[in-house]
């Protein structure tokens, strides 16, 4: 990637260079909240990690916008179903939108889907199931691994899904910011940033909130404009630009 593949001066009133060149984008949706189950009938199933989609968009021209909008992780809740969370979407000159976790029931024993892979069911006594990951199915009561992208530089695991519950002990989740279940406490949030899954609780405190999806556009250095809103993390890998939107924005190309 990042090969420029024509470059040319325009001239009239002033200089304009325009060129093009090749920007890698990853996106990741916002995790869906957990909850608190039925009182006396079973713990709160877990959230679901966002999905994880990756590209490269060739030839780009400068001095062209694209829009970014972060997905939100939805809140964890008690003796109710939780919201889906947000999808993160690329507009203009790029376009994708890689979707949130979906709702978990608070019925039943199965973690929340998401729109690659199915929840959990751990269907003995009052457990609960594992919620999905963008990786990996949610497991019996383990939230399901997120999938792992190196655009950053190293590895990076990205919506992993929520912990559920068993045999009335909190369980992990998944690798990618999946919250922890918890059998007393508000089941633990997934992590901004990564799209994990809230992970499941009790009735009386519920579960974890979904954590906030990301967006992130990779150029070659020479070509990065440094014209943006929303507040990016501007990082290097060798000679590429790196650009970490956790919140809305723009990039002018």
């Amino acid at each position: 990637m990042g090969s420029q593949l024509f470059g040319y001066r325009m001239l009239g009133f002033g200089s304009v260079d325009i060129y093009k060149y090749d920007i890698e984008w990853l996106t990741v949706g916002g995790g869906s909240g957990g909850n608190g189950g039925e009182s006396g009938v079973n713990y709160g199933n877990a959230g679901a990690g966002g999905t994880l989609n990756t590209g490269t968009e060739t030839g780009v021209y400068n001095a062209n916008i694209v829009n970014i909008t972060i997905g939100s992780g939805s809140a964890g809740t008690k003796e109710a179903n939780s919201d889906a969370g947000g999808n993160t979407s690329l507009s203009g000159s790029i376009t994708d939108t890689a979707t949130g976790g979906n709702a978990a029931s608070n019925t039943g024993h199965t973690g929340a889907s998401n729109a690659d892979y199915a929840g959990g069911t751990d269907a003995g006594g009052t457990n609960s199931g594992g919620g999905a990951g963008s990786g990996q199915a949610g497991q019996t009561h383990d939230g399901g691994d997120g999938a792992t992208n190196s655009i950053t530089g190293g590895a990076v695991y990205y919506g992993g899904g929520g912990g559920g519950i068993d045999g009335g002990a909190g369980q992990p989740g998944g690798e990618g910011g999946g919250g922890d279940g918890e059998e007393v406490a508000k089941g633990n949030d997934g992590t901004d940033g990564l799209g994990g899954g809230g992970g499941g609780g009790p009735s009386g405190t519920g579960g974890g909130d979904g954590g906030n999806g990301v967006a992130i556009l990779k150029m070659l250095t020479v070509y990065y404009s440094g014209s943006t809103t929303g507040s990016p993390n501007v990082g290097a890998d060798g000679a590429y630009t790196v650009l970490t939107w956790t919140s809305s924005g723009t990039y002018i190309t």
